[in-house]
C-alpha cells in the first residue's frame, strides 16, 4: 500500500474499505498511480483469489487537490459505526470528481 492510501479492515473477517489521495485513480487506464481496477483484481494487495480485495473504495476522476479529497474521518468513522458503504462514501465526498466503487449496501 502506498503512502497516499489508507484502509480500514473490519474485525472478524468482515470487509474493508479503502481511499487514496491520488489524482486520477478513478480512471480506467493503468497509470503509475494505483487505480480501482488494481484494488479489485484477483491478486490485489498481494492476495490471491480476491482474498485481499476491499468491499468498497473511493477514488477521483480528476485532480481533487488536497482540499477536495474526501473526508477520511467521515468515511472511516461512519464505516466503524456500521453504516453501509454508500452512506460512508457519499457523506465523505467533497468534489464532483468523486467515484465510489463497491457494493453500496455492504456494511462492516
Amino acid at each position: 500500500m502506498r503512502h497516499s492510501e489508507a484502509a480500514v479492515r473490519a474485525g472478524n473477517g468482515g470487509g474493508w474499505i479503502i481511499e487514496t489521495f491520488e489524482s486520477y485513480n478513478g480512471i480506467h487506464q493503468i497509470t503509475s498511480q494505483g487505480t480501482f481496477l488494481q484494488w479489485f483484481s484477483t491478486n490485489a494487495f498481494g492476495g490471491s483469489k480476491y482474498s485481499n480485495t476491499p468491499v468498497g473504495a473511493v477514488s477521483h476522476t480528476d485532480e481533487p487537490f488536497i482540499y477536495y479529497v474526501n473526508d477520511s474521518s467521515i468515511y472511516f468513522g461512519l464505516w466503524a459505526t456500521g453504516k453501509n458503504f454508500a452512506i460512508c462514501a457519499w457523506n465523505s465526498r467533497r468534489t464532483p470528481y468523486f467515484q465510489a466503487v463497491g457494493d453500496p449496501f455492504v456494511r462492516r
